[in-house]
C-alpha cells in the first residue's frame, strides 16, 4: 500500500491533530473524500471499457472470418428476426463474404438485456 492510498482515509480531526487549521482541515478532508469517490468511479469505468473492448474484439474476429456464409434469414429488422450463418476461420474455396448482411442483422436487433 502506498502513502497515497491512505489519503482518502484522513479525516479533518486527523489533520487538526497535526496542526492544520480546522477550516483548512475540513476543506482538505472533503477534497480527499471526493478524490476517493472519483477513483472508485474511474476504476468502474476502466473495467467497463475493458468489457466493451473484449466484446468489440470478439465481434471483429467473428466478422473477420475468411468466410461468412449466410445460409438463410427471415424477418430482418423485426423482433422475431433469425438467421443461419456458417463461419470459417480459414477457407480454401471461393470467397463468400456475408459479413455485411450479418452486420445489418445485428444492427437491426433490439437489446433484450439477456446475454
Amino acid at each position: 500500500m502506498s502513502a497515497d492510498d491512505d489519503l482518502p482515509r484522513l479525516k479533518a480531526e486527523d489533520l487538526v491533530a497535526w496542526g492544520v487549521p480546522a477550516a483548512t482541515a475540513a476543506d482538505i478532508a472533503e477534497q480527499l473524500s471526493h478524490l476517493a469517490e472519483c477513483r472508485e468511479a474511474g476504476a468502474l469505468l476502466v473495467e467497463r471499457v475493458r468489457e466493451l473492448r473484449t466484446d468489440a474484439e470478439r465481434w471483429r474476429r467473428l466478422v473477420g472470418c475468411e468466410r461468412v456464409r449466410i445460409m438463410g434469414h427471415a424477418h430482418l429488422g423485426q423482433r422475431d428476426a433469425h438467421m443461419g450463418v456458417e463461419f470459417w476461420g480459414e477457407h480454401p474455396g471461393p470467397d463468400y463474404d456475408g459479413a455485411e448482411v450479418l452486420t445489418a442483422f445485428v444492427d437491426g436487433l433490439k437489446p433484450t438485456g439477456k446475454r
